[in-house]
């Protein structure tokens, strides 16, 4: 037995299956309070973070220069428009043009990039050449929004052995009809449809020490279990070093302050200390776009968001609580329990980590969390495949995602949806979207008795 194969069974199977629990409910006190400590309750900070999360931002020159630099290309004006109660995303329905959708949006990347130009620095993504990493919907006045797609659901019959039929959706993205005032996006370019996540322990999984997750990691599947999940090593700005990638769909940001940093400027269009144009995503082609006024001002350090007001609105985000886990004293939550384990479901949605170090709170330092991830790249299958490949992550690989807050999410935003592009509209679906590395799992489950699948389903929407 190597070492790697026994910290991947220990870790996430005998762990789990035999968890001493440090609770009466059995999950960890950490688990079931009420998020940031007494200290910061009284601190002033995250009360100034969740200001700037909910600031309506606008187009330069403004008024108000603590909301100047809006665009001039965009998705959203604030944060919180797209993370409405700090939640995520809803799928778009039958027909709706992305272009009319907030909190979800369309990704660009090359397949081909051997005419591109070697960037000053490593990119997760080789970018469209006219319009960048993302196409903003939105954008100041005197400028054209970026093109657009419609959403359509084809139907996918699913059958279970006991006979059960449903019916998935499957999208299709077809890019709507664009004028003769904008080029068409680069034919090598391959799109990927992104729900916005829901921002749940944002903070607590930024206080994962490294060491953890690498130490899950079997890529070359040296315990032969069918499972070979790997890192995404990607770049940390800050510290112009490769770092374990930690958020994201494709884990391609290192820390919470990158991944925010990187929203600010892709999505709302401001410069930021580690993304400082003021033009946002926008590309050398859009002249108009680098030549529309911008926000930087000086008393802000000659940018349109400092550090300073970033650590207000990541210390926020880390105060944000974790939800309680639910029904843990009903037979059916310990039922489904098992079959999570039976069903080899932990070997990638590993339950329980314990943090680490954090560069934004104290309190988020040596808590034991239940976030249900491995945070590695696995693959997921063709059917789930995105158009092109980010750093490591190759077009079929995805990081598992953190099941915590399942039972916020269904009770705040139950039309939201599931899985990167928000087409699964059930957690059922959810399972019967995995392929790849998964599809074992997937096909187990559909074997399962009625009662046992809505176990399994039971505890799942319990997290």
């Amino acid at each position: 037995m190597t070492q790697r194969f026994y910290l991947k069974t220990s870790v996430k199977a005998g762990i789990f299956a035999s968890l001493v629990f440090f609770h009466p409910l059995g999950f960890p006190e950490t688990l079931l309070g009420n998020g940031a400590n007494s200290t910061e309750e009284s601190d002033f900070s995250p009360v100034l973070g969740k200001a700037i999360f909910e600031k309506l931002w606008a187009s330069s020159p403004s008024s108000t220069l603590a909301s100047d630099g809006l665009g001039p290309l965009f998705n959203a004006r604030s944060c919180h428009s797209c993370h409405l109660n700090e939640g995520g995303g809803k799928r778009p329905k039958q027909g709706d043009s992305t272009s009319k959708t907030t909190a979800f949006f369309i990704r660009l990347g090359l397949t081909q990039s051997d005419n591109t130009p070697i960037p000053s620095q490593p990119i997760s993504v080789w970018p469209d050449p006219h319009y960048g990493h993302q196409l903003q919907n939105k954008s100041i006045q005197g400028l054209l929004a970026e093109p657009s797609f419609s959403v359509e659901y084809l139907p996918k019959p699913v059958r279970f052995s006991d006979g059960t039929n449903l019916i998935l959706s499957k999208p299709i993205y077809r890019l709507d009809k664009i004028d003769t005032n904008r080029p068409r996006i680069d034919k090598h370019t391959g799109i990927s449809a992104r729900l916005t996540p829901h921002l749940t322990g944002m903070g607590l999984i930024d206080a994962i020490p490294e060491s953890a997750i690498l130490a899950l990691a079997d890529p070359n599947d040296l315990d032969g279990d069918g499972i070979s999940g790997r890192v995404n090593t990607v770049w940390d700005r800050n510290s112009a070093t490769w770092r374990v990638g930690k958020f994201g769909f494709k884990a391609t940001q290192p820390t919470l302050d990158q991944q925010n940093q990187s929203a600010f400027n892709g999505d709302i269009g401001l410069s930021t200390p580690l993304f400082p144009a003021p033009s946002g995503d926008c590309t050398a082609q859009q002249t108009r776009c680098l030549e529309a006024p911008n926000g930087n001002t000086p008393h802000i350090d000659n940018l349109e968001i400092n550090q300073q007001q970033l650590n207000w609105v990541n210390l926020y985000l880390a105060s944000l609580p974790v939800n309680r886990i639910k029904n843990t004293q009903k037979p059916i939550f310990d039922d489904g329990k098992q079959h999570f384990i039976k069903l080899n479901c932990i070997a990638c949605h590993t339950p329980k980590f314990t943090t680490a170090d954090s560069t934004i709170s104290p309190s988020l330092e040596n808590r034991v969390i239940l976030p249900f991830s491995d945070f590695l790249l696995h693959d997921m299958g063709n059917e789930l495949a995105s158009g092109f490949s980010e750093y490591a992550a190759s077009h079929n690989e995805w990081r598992t995602s953190p099941l915590w807050g399942i039972s916020t999410r269904l009770t705040q935003n139950p039309t939201g949806g599931f899985l990167h592009d928000g087409r699964a509209r059930t957690v059922n679906e959810a399972i019967l979207w995995h392929g790849g590395e998964a599809a074992a799992s997937r096909a187990a489950f559909m074997t399962l008795p009625k009662h046992d699948r809505k176990a399994l389903l039971y505890f799942l929407e319990s997290l």
